[in-house]
């Protein structure tokens, strides 16, 4: 865990100094002392909406297992930012699985089946607005390798969901098998992946469900995109549909590496001042200017919903810590609730 905690805050500094080379920090200064606090606070309510429409798309992909009341969506969704923006490194989708798991009596490997197809629709969106971006506006060249990087896998990902809908025993009963007759961690293990590979199958297994995915999808892109524009607005910035595209890629990107440092510190700034100065030739100052404003919305407003959803769902992050820790998963009939 310290190695983890150093690594996280060596990768922040660097990116960090990286993002302010060449910088004039003193007028960086200055623009955040003049932004407006109103169009910062209307930046930051949009954003919470996404929370509201984000944590939908679990709920349909589970629909085929159990209705998932509201409620335990939108705490699932606002806890697994919180975590994310408090510790270093990808737990999101893991404190997910846990806190529907734990609510509804459901296996948390089962929902993270169910999270790996929302990932992967999410993935396809990004993918085609990164398409987009270069089509009209051009990649820089790190941009582009992770564009046709991301086709390469996702057409991995499909051949991998095509062959779980498709042919769902030529994995499970291999693995069935290898459960029945191993006992320790290899049973557990394989058994978590058998029940991962069910969320698969019941996520993926109805293209109209997809759809609305993705047009939720839609929906979260237009809400940042808003309080991207109220951000911009709140240092007196007007920015074009191609500035506005290019960064919520760069955001998507940013939050999507598997390891960083909480709450994506140094990457996102790096990534999105590079992007709007490679793209756009946007003055630096002002560009690194508008990702503070944008990423400090983000993750302040993130963790008060955060920590909101830990009231409302009764948990505490001692709870989260110990339980992933332990890797502990409620059984199918056990109480979930404290």
């Amino acid at each position: 865990r310290h190695l983890r905690h150093a690594l996280s805050i060596a990768v922040a500094l660097l990116c960090l100094w990286l993002s302010t080379r060449g910088v004039d920090l003193g007028q960086v200064a200055k623009v955040l002392m003049g932004a407006s606090p109103w169009y910062v606070l209307l930046a930051g309510v949009l954003s919470c909406a996404i929370n509201c429409s984000k944590c939908l798309k679990l709920g349909i992909l589970l629909r085929a297992v159990k209705q998932i009341p509201y409620l335990t969506l939108f705490c699932a969704e606002t806890i697994s930012v919180l975590v994310d923006v408090a510790f270093p490194f990808r737990l999101q989708e893991l404190v997910k699985a846990y806190v529907v798991g734990r609510r509804e009596g459901l296996r948390p490997s089962l929902v993270l089946g169910a999270e790996v197809v929302e990932k992967g629709v999410e993935a396809i969106f990004l993918l085609f607005a990164m398409l987009l971006l270069g089509l009209m506006w051009g990649l820089p060249p790190w941009l582009e390798r992770t564009l046709w990087g991301g086709f390469g896998g996702l057409a991995l990902v499909l051949a991998f969901f095509t062959l779980v809908i498709a042919r769902p025993t030529r994995l499970q009963l291999p693995l069935a098998r290898i459960r029945d007759r191993s006992g320790g961690i290899t049973g557990r293990l394989c058994d978590s992946i058998l029940q991962l590979l069910e969320g698969i199958r019941a996520a993926a297994v109805r293209p109209s469900m997809l759809l609305w995915v993705l047009a939720l999808t839609l929906v979260d892109w237009l809400l940042l995109a808003g309080s991207l524009v109220a951000a911009a607005a709140a240092i007196g910035l007007r920015l074009g549909p191609g500035q506005q595209l290019a960064l919520l890629v760069a955001n998507f990107i940013a939050f999507a590496l598997p390891t960083s440092s909480a709450g994506s510190v140094g990457i996102y700034e790096l990534a999105g001042k590079t992007v709007l100065v490679a793209l756009f030739g946007m003055d630096p100052e002002v560009s690194l200017a508008l990702v503070l404003v944008f990423h400090a919305v983000m993750v302040g407003f993130g963790a008060l919903c955060g920590l909101l959803g830990l009231a409302l769902s009764h948990l505490s992050i001692s709870d989260l810590r110990q339980q992933l820790d332990g890797h502990q998963e409620p059984s199918p009939g056990e109480d979930p609730r404290p």
